[in-house]
């Protein structure tokens, strides 16, 4: 009987293990979420790589420079003190005026200093410590679909072996889940990108909130969003096999007799199509029926209703495949 108990440092070392996954997802998404996304008709689509500092690379070109405030000469004069009733005025001593302070019968000189040009300064930075949109929104849609698969997970195995039901057979599926859900994340972002944008688009027009989001609940729900890819591959491609040797597949077309008696041993006979191509398991109500005639065209066994059952107006034929796939058929009783 397989084991359904883990042991307290089992249930530590697995919950240390869930966190940390957790955490190096939101990791991810926080190191690489960049600052803005570029303008719709602009032509940069790349970032300067820093971790926690994802800046588009155009924003880094150009930065207006501090310019020091400049002194305007142009207004100072120099006066010279006359005693106008005594003496005649003498010009001013200039020689122990600046240059730029001298004046003319009182008049200020121009000053011919000009101001230098405003010049932005350039920073450029080596292709190699850039990385381009594309990669950038790969990385966050796998790191999502990761992120929502640990949810998932996380909550699956605390729900188990919180209830004393985890089997040690579902260890693999725990493992691989989370890759699958990143998986998931990066073919529906693919299929996303392919019907709404186009291929000239830089991404300048992509909600990148709304893809994180579907790139989340992809991983959250990997059997869903699985199931609507199937939905979408059909309606685009409406598979149809036309080959005239074609292999059949696996179907149940009639059983017979239509009742059963209640007193004898009654001979039922399920016939079809490839039937030899599934492995079948066959109920009466609850009753497994072992070693039925398995042939290609037909399925036989016998069956007695039991005692128990005698009573009962009709008796139920359950038929599963392999592939979970049920067939049903009610028999009355005589």
């Amino acid at each position: 009987m397989e084991t359904t108990q883990m042991s307290t440092l089992g249930k530590v070392m697995a919950g240390i293990l869930l966190i940390s996954c957790s955490l190096l997802a939101m990791f991810t998404l926080i190191a690489f979420w960049p600052d803005r996304l570029p303008d719709v008709n602009g032509k940069a689509n790349r970032y300067v790589y820093e971790l926690f500092n994802m800046t588009l690379y155009d924003s880094t070109l150009q930065q207006p420079p501090k310019q020091a405030p400049v002194k305007d000469n142009n207004e100072k004069k120099v006066t010279v003190k006359a005693d106008s009733l005594k003496n005649k005025p003498s010009p001013p001593d200039v020689s122990a005026s600046k240059p730029e302070e001298a004046v003319v019968q009182g008049l200020p000189l121009m000053n011919n200093q000009t101001k230098p040009p405003a010049t932005h300064k350039v920073t450029t930075v080596p292709l190699a410590s850039t990385i381009h949109l594309n990669i950038l929104l790969l990385i966050l849609v796998a790191s999502a679909g990761f992120l929502g698969a640990m949810v998932h997970i996380a909550a699956s195995f605390t729900n188990f072996v919180g209830a004393g039901e985890f089997k040690r057979s579902w260890v693999l599926w725990y493992f691989v889940k989370p890759f699958t859900g990143a998986a998931v994340a990066v073919i529906f972002y693919f299929v996303f990108r392919a019907g709404f944008f186009s291929g000239t688009d830089n991404g300048g027009s992509i909600n990148i909130y709304g893809i994180i989001s579907l790139a989340a609940l992809a991983g959250l729900f990997t059997d869903k969003a699985t199931l609507k890819l199937e939905e979408v591959f059909v309606v685009i491609f409406k598979p149809k096999d036309d080959r005239p040797n074609k292999m059949q597949d696996f179907q149940i077309t009639e059983v017979m007799p239509a009742a059963l008696k209640k007193t004898v041993a009654n001979l039922v006979t399920i016939k079809g199509k490839a039937l030899t191509k599934r492995k079948v398991t066959i109920k009466m109500d609850d009753d497994p029926i072992v070693n039925p005639a398995v042939m290609d065209e037909a399925i036989t066994f016998t069956y007695t209703v039991p005692a128990t059952r005698a009573e009962q107006q009709v008796i139920k034929m359950t038929v599963m495949d392999d592939q979970g796939k049920e067939f049903k058929k009610e028999f009355v009783l005589q």
